[in-house]
């Protein structure tokens, strides 16, 4: 059976003792282990457009630190919200909900400036950390075009990029410090409303190389709605609900699936990491967070929480997490025989 373990500690609270009653309707959550201690790195927006960023010990939910923005406006932390790590440091980067953006090195006490200004007039609208000849720098994308900046001082270090002519918002992500788009078709003005979507999937989605400005293979013809692109062993992924009805990961470089469809599944805050070296998916269906085997299609365990999830984060090798918009922080840990198929034959001899 899967292992349920009890968060001691809920609810917005700050390190002072502090306890904030908001409700926050999206969010962004990361697993990092720094100082060799799991912590939970997670950025939260309400629907009035109020944001909260705090960091938690793994193991009990206690907030280590937080700090927050009062009412810009409403984003979607999952899409912008991201942890990287460089030369055995972990960091955070994140859009400010008006202008600009933030880094911060993520330490076992909290979160440290790295004494980066942002832009003040930067309307940011993606990011990834980027390496460019070995050192540090952050792709800043606006609309259709971006910028690589140094991540000390805000500089521009490269000419700008745009998504080439026929594809629009881009998404990043970031291999190894290289950078990538994920682009959609932009479909023209003239084409009317109700056909929209179908010349939008007759063209499908590019993953585009952004250093060398050209694609990587053909477009992606799976259509439906779409969560990432993220990063799984080095590869781009992007996880589909294809003809919106059957969810299934796919390696969008490749161009092929990573495992069977798991069906017509009202998922929500879905991410993908490794659980004992195999790659898996968690997710939550209504109030309760759930794991799959990707490889396989299995569902590997569930557990209830006491309301709606806005986030979920796998990772330390074994474990995911959920929290819910009141705060309440749930983790299920997986064991090797209940997700990797030798160790299931094992146990059976």
């Amino acid at each position: 059976m899967e292992d349920v373990v009890a968060i001691h500690q809920g609810g917005w609270a700050y390190p002072s003792g502090y306890r904030d009653r908001s409700e926050y309707d999206s969010g962004g959550l990361q697993v990092i282990v720094a100082d060799g201690k799991k912590l939970l790195a997670g950025m939260y927006c309400s629907i009035e457009g109020r944001n909260r960023v705090d960091l938690r010990d793994a193991s009990t939910g206690e907030v280590i630190d937080s700090y927050g923005y009062n009412k810009d406006w409403w984003n979607d932390p999952s899409e912008h919200f991201i942890s990287f790590r460089w030369r055995g440091n972990s960091y955070v980067l994140h859009q400010n909900p008006q202008y600009g953006y933030c880094l911060k090195r993520v330490t076992a006490q909290g979160y440290e400036h790295t004494g980066h200004e942002t832009r003040q007039n930067d309307v940011v609208s993606a990011l990834a950390p980027a390496v460019l000849d070995g050192k540090p720098a952050i792709l800043v994308c606006s609309l259709d075009h971006a910028v690589f900046r140094d991540w000390r001082n805000a500089d521009q270090v490269l000419s700008s990029w745009r998504a080439p002519e026929g594809w629009t918002r881009p998404d990043l992500v970031s291999i190894g410090g290289w950078p990538y788009a994920w682009l959609g078709y932009d479909v023209p003005n003239h084409i009317p409303l109700e056909d929209r979507w179908r010349v939008s999937a007759e063209h499908g989605s590019q993953l585009w190389d952004v250093i060398a400005d050209a694609p990587v293979g053909a477009p992606l013809l799976p259509y439906g709605y779409q969560w990432g692109p993220w990063i799984l062993g080095e590869r781009p992924v992007v996880l589909f609900k294809v003809k919106w009805r059957d969810v299934q990961l796919w390696d969008v470089a490749r161009r092929q699936p990573l495992g069977p469809g798991l069906g017509d599944l009202d998922l929500q805050n879905p991410c993908v990491g490794f659980l004992h070296g195999r790659p898996a998916l968690a997710g939550t269906i209504g109030a309760s967070l759930r794991i799959w085997d990707i490889g396989t299609g299995r569902l590997l365990g569930t557990v209830a929480l006491p309301e709606k999830p806005i986030a979920t984060a796998v990772g330390a090798k074994d474990t995911a997490w959920a929290i819910t918009r009141t705060g309440y922080v749930e983790s299920l840990t997986i064991s090797a025989t209940q997700i990797h198929p030798a160790a299931t034959r094992h146990t059976l001899r």
